[in-house]
């Protein structure tokens, strides 16, 4: 059985004063792997309040997770009232950027890249799952299987946007330096996290 690779201290700030927040059970999931531990345990920083799972998937895990898509995050799915959610994140975007590259980390359906597409900008995609990356390539929209650390083109993006996306990550920091990085001089970052 695959499990967790067990953080040693907060991935935020270091802190090693860790309770435990929540316990739950993950089988009943619709894509829940077998091989995968069931158990899920979310940790509380003390220092920094930052609530997080007790660890982190290993490579072999995340090949396993990555290998199958809900409907929702398949490329394309429910475009015409998923872009009405698209272009209001656009719209908080335009008062500070209007055209240029944009690309858009753990891309899931698309839509908010088709979308940014259509006001005009350059859309680029990075997922993780290499069905949605080939989805995208035969719409001739850029896009690559690969992690954020490891994609390199400094400074090439007027927008990186990571929707759904950061609270997954194991290390935060790295990705958001990482993210800034990619951005031009007068680049936008765009974030959204579930609460």
């Amino acid at each position: 059985m695959l499990s967790r690779i067990r953080y040693q201290a907060c991935p935020l700030c270091s802190g090693q004063a860790l309770t435990v927040k929540h316990t739950a059970d993950c089988s009943a999931h619709p894509l829940y792997q077998p091989n995968i531990s069931p158990v899920m345990t979310w940790l509380e920083c003390a220092d920094c309040r930052h609530v997080f799972t007790d660890g982190y998937h290993t490579q072999a895990a995340l090949d396993l997770i990555f290998s199958t898509t809900n409907d929702i995050q398949k490329v394309g799915f429910n475009f015409q009232n998923q872009r009405v959610i698209s272009a209001r994140m656009i719209g908080h975007v335009l008062p500070f950027v209007s055209s240029g590259d944009w690309l858009d980390v753990g891309f899931g359906n698309g839509v908010l890249l088709m979308t940014a597409q259509e006001f005009g900008f350059n859309p680029v995609g990075l997922d993780l799952r290499k069905e949605n990356v080939s989805a995208l390539n035969s719409l001739k929209i850029e896009a690559h299987a690969l992690d954020l650390a490891d994609f390199a083109q400094p400074l090439r993006f007027n927008v990186v946007s990571m929707c759904d996306v950061l609270e997954h990550i194991p290390f935060p920091a790295p990705s958001l330096r990482q993210a800034h990085a990619l951005l031009d001089d007068q680049g936008v970052l765009l974030v959204s996290m579930p609460n």
